[in-house]
Parts: C-alpha cells; structure tokens; sequence
C-alpha cells in the first residue's frame, strides 16, 4: 500500500543509535550518513512543492547506498565472508528499490505518493539489515581478526 505525505508526516524517522553501531568506523561513518539522509528526506516529504529537494535527496541517497554497498561487498571478498552471496542479493535488492522510486518519480513527476519500495527500503535496511546481516558480517570479521584490514576512512 501506498505512503501519503500526510502520512510521512506521522512516520517514525529512524535515528541513529549506538545499538546500530559495528566498531567499524568507516561503516558506521556511512550508516549515520544515511539516517540523515532518510530524515532530510522524509521531512521534504511532509512540505509542499519540493520535488527538485525529494529528488536530490533520493539520487544522494542512492549514490551513498550504492558506495557503502560497495565497501562492505569489497570487504566481504577479500576476506573470503561465506554469505556474502546472500548479503550481496539483499543489496541489490534494496538498491534496485531505491532505483525505482527514483525512476517513478522522474517518469511521474509525482512525489505526492511514496510506494512501499522506499518505506520497505526505510524501515528493512536502515534497522533490519544493519542489525542483523550486518552485524553477522561484522562478527565474521571480529572471528577473522581482520580489524585492521577495514579502512578507517573513505
């Protein structure tokens, strides 16, 4: 089902929490990003006439999606990470989701209705996935001793 703005305006932001954090610093620099991305967003959403801003904040959000995926999977590769076949598909598939929103967006010139993609993208990754594929990522790291191996910065 479809997400008015009206009721974006009643949605929870996802804030960033210490809970969510990997001991990673790079990564977690990247997940925090991304909460603010996801608030700036939803509260472009509950005002009138901001699709240029909406837009905007989608394309960054991609962009920083698509780079953080690419650190963690480079990660995973180097290190032999045995799901990273699994962790892989699941990036993918919230890449591909943010990907439509943006393309209904620029095809509909309508930003008046979020689909479940990007509410589905919101809640799933921004808690779900770092909480759980992620961390399981990072403990396989913590198992291998590879602290050292994960940059510190990008």
């Amino acid at each position: 089902m479809p997400y008015t703005v009206s009721s974006l305006s009643t949605m929870q932001t996802p804030q960033w929490s210490k809970e969510y954090e990997t001991g990673f610093p790079v990564i977690d620099q990247q997940h925090k990003e991304m909460f603010g991305l996801v608030g700036e967003l939803q509260q472009a959403m509950v005002k009138p006439n901001q699709e240029a801003e909406i837009k905007s904040l989608i394309e960054q959000l991609l962009q920083d999606t698509v780079n953080h995926f690419a650190l963690e999977e480079g990660l995973m590769l180097e290190h032999d990470y045995p799901s990273y076949e699994e962790h892989k598909q699941i990036h993918d598939r919230l890449t591909r989701k943010i990907q439509k929103v943006l393309h209904s967006i620029e095809t509909e010139k309508d930003t008046s209705i979020i689909n479940t993609e990007l509410s589905h993208f919101l809640h799933q990754w921004l808690v779900h996935h770092i909480q759980g594929q992620d961390q399981k990522m990072i403990q396989f790291f913590r198992e291998q001793n590879i602290r050292d191996a994960i940059p510190t910065y990008v």
